[in-house]
């Protein structure tokens, strides 16, 4: 028994009314999506937007208009119906409903309606529940109750249309994606549809299975920690936003049997909004782009403080660093304000196919504004050299040996110690670098066995320290010595490399950055590159694709030794001129071997942070203190006296007295 137009549309509005239809808001943009649909023209978004005409009969649906996977998926899921809908909504105009109509008869007509349905190769089971909507709108079934009110929407064309519909969620119910995103994504919209189509005898059955999916999917792709298990802040998101909504639904329908609980959606919603730059951007870890526009709107914010609202949560925010240890991500800022510092490690424990190899890199917003910067994606077209180079080791501000990519293992070790005005993180990558690689992660031919201990030590406010030890396995022959690569990229704008000083900073209005190389980049080569393929160095995402930027390269080739010790100082200023710092490094090498850095400022103050190897085992007595900590921080005035610190990873300090913080650091 097919659902009768009445019944489709009470159906639709029980379902708007607790989630809203998922009409876009009718303004210039989606008039201008409308209106270029209306005239057979389609807005491709990949690296910007590229107005593609296709005609709205006789719709080449493989998608040769552009050799780009992406371009096929979208072409497929007919994203322009929601601006279709809201034209319609908003003028009553006919032409937006024939245009949907002259598009879905189209598809329609080249995937005909049959027992045993099957999708086409350029299709996908993505495309499929995208293309007949799902719980954030759009969609044949979303905007359906909206043309509904078109003559013409008529008989004959909706019988044809749910005929399909019917069809195709059959075959999604039986090809179902076992894992990330798109399973989620795929039992959206079959309970979507099976709330819709009631009460088709399919619709109850497509419903309950689409239940139990979400459920299970609720139990295992989300992280204790909050994160969603591909680790990836962009995707992480749009999960949230789907289990927001089954909470939401479960609660106005409790007969469905949704078993999604305010409590793991509230994780969820602290790490998209850990997740994001000081703008409300996404930070641009794994595949998502951070953008860099400073008056970006945050919908992990506002979709955060709406949902505590509704499960009657406190509209608190929570603390500005956090360590999410399940995802290996530590998200670490000095405030909730847009002009905040802001860092991230990724220590990332592997997230299936959206992951990139950058295991211990870092990002450092300054002020708000980034400067150390992931390139994120790139491209998503897997024969674009690009999207290799997004994804790549190289590309991320971390170690690398000859250019080649980290394995998909995971960290040894991630540790993370904050206190006030303190955050220490240290993780050790053991995976080794591998040749060949086909997409940036998965490896093939040569490779060799590593091993990188990144400790960050960010004293807020004031400067932070990279400290990086790598071991390797030796190889005994020559010609095969690898060269090694420690790379830092950065947003567009000026970067002054001072070779005779080997310092680095940029170079433009505002917020800017220093670096310091004070312990083992004596023997390293210092340069600077951008925008360029052989090799592919220095690209980062724009707004229309990507672009050049600088990337400081500290390279020794050949590597002349199988291990070593680095330390990188990065100091955020205001202005275009550096301040002045002077550093000293000394090394103890007994049986407490420790190295000790002290930063000498213009106004006769100082900074000292002393560690050991890996942060491994206790410092002992150093500059008249005794302590068992591997970390340890002291300020000093320009008379010399102790003005306060910390040190981290131990149980006392002597003499200085302090309590012992609950993440095992102690304030003096």
């Amino acid at each position: 028994m097919r659902p009768t137009r009445e019944q489709i549309s009470n159906n639709a509005a029980r379902l708007a009314a607790v989630w809203g239809d998922g009409i876009p808001e009718w303004n210039d943009s989606t008039r201008a999506v409308a209106d270029d649909a209306c005239a057979g023209v389609i807005h491709f978004h990949a690296n910007g937007i590229l107005p593609t005409a296709v005609g709205r009969r006789g719709i080449a649906w493989s998608g040769p208009q552009h050799p780009h996977q992406e371009w096929r998926a979208q072409l497929n899921r007919f994203k322009w119906l929601g601006p279709l809908a809201a034209g319609y909504r908003a003028t009553g105009h006919d032409d937006y409903a024939r245009a949907a109509r002259d598009c879905i008869e189209d598809w329609i007509a080249t995937h005909p309606t049959r027992e045993g349905w099957q999708a086409s190769p350029y299709d996908s089971v993505l495309n499929l529940c995208t293309r007949l909507g799902h719980s954030q709108g759009g969609g044949w079934l979303s905007t359906l109750p909206v043309f509904l009110k078109s003559s013409v929407y008529d008989d004959g064309f909706v019988s044809a249309l749910l005929d399909s519909v019917l069809a195709q969620m059959d075959y999604l119910r039986r090809h179902i994606a076992p894992e990330i995103n798109w399973r989620i994504a795929n039992a959206d919209g079959l309970l979507v549809g099976g709330l819709l189509l009631e009460p088709h005898p399919a619709a109850r059955s497509l419903r309950d299975f689409a239940v139990r999916v979400l459920n299970d999917a609720f139990t295992r792709q989300v992280l204790p920690d909050g994160c969603h298990y591909e680790r990836n802040p962009s995707y992480h998101h749009w999960m949230t936003t789907v289990m927001d909504r089954c909470w939401t639904l479960g609660r106005a329908m409790p007969e469905l049997g949704l078993a999604v609980d305010a409590e793991g959606v509230a994780r969820m919603y602290d790490y998209s909004l850990a997740a994001t730059a000081p703008n409300g951007a996404w930070n641009a870890l794994h595949d998502c782009q951070g953008i860099r526009n400073p008056d970006y709107r945050s919908p992990a914010r506002e979709g955060r403080a709406a949902f505590r609202a509704r499960a009657g949560l406190p509209d608190t925010l929570p603390p500005p660093s956090r360590f999410f240890p399940d995802a290996g991500h530590a998200l670490l800022r000095a405030d909730w304000t847009p002009r905040a510092d802001y860092l991230t490690f990724d220590a990332s424990l592997y997230g299936s196919c959206h992951f990139h190899a950058g295991r211990n890199s870092i990002q450092f917003h300054v002020k708000g504004r980034p400067i150390l910067v992931d390139p994120g994606w790139l491209s998503y077209e897997g024969s674009d050299p690009m999207s290799a180079h997004g994804r790549s080791t190289r590309a991320h501000n971390t170690l690398n040996l000859n250019g080649w990519n980290q394995s998909p293992s995971n960290p040894a070790e991630t540790r993370h110690f904050g206190a006030e005005g303190y955050d220490v993180v240290a993780s050790e990558y053991t995976g080794g670098y591998w040749c060949g690689a086909d997409d940036g992660t998965c490896q093939a031919g040569d490779g060799i066995w590593g091993s990188h201990h990144r400790a960050l030590v960010w004293v807020h406010g004031r400067f932070a320290v990279a400290i990086d030890n790598f071991t390797r396995h030796p190889v005994t022959d020559e010609r095969r010595q690898p060269s090694i690569e420690l790379n830092w990229q950065f947003d567009e704008g000026p970067v002054v490399l001072d070779d005779r000083a080997r310092t680095v900073h940029t170079c433009c209005e505002g917020p800017n950055l220093l670096m310091l190389f004070p312990l083992g980049a004596e023997a390293f080569e210092l340069s600077v590159h951008a925008g360029e393929r052989a090799p592919l160095r220095g690209w980062i995402p724009t707004q229309q694709g990507y672009g050049p930027a600088p990337q400081l390269v500290v390279e020794q080739k050949p590597m002349k030794q199988a291990w070593l010790d680095m330390a990188t100082v990065l100091i955020p200023f205001e202005g275009t001129t550096p301040p002045t710092v002077r550093t000293r490094m000394f090394e103890k090498t007994n049986d407490r071997r420790y190295w000790k850095l002290v930063l000498e400022w213009a106004d006769g103050s100082s900074d000292t942070v002393v560690w050991n190897w890996r942060l491994c085992q206790m410092i002992g007595e150093v500059d008249g203190m005794s302590t068992d900590a591997s970390l340890l921080h002291v300020r000093r005035g320009p008379d010399g006296a102790v003005l306060g610190g910390a040190a981290f990873d131990g149980t006392y300090l002597q003499p200085q007295a302090g309590g012992i913080d609950r993440s095992g650091a102690i304030l003096f």
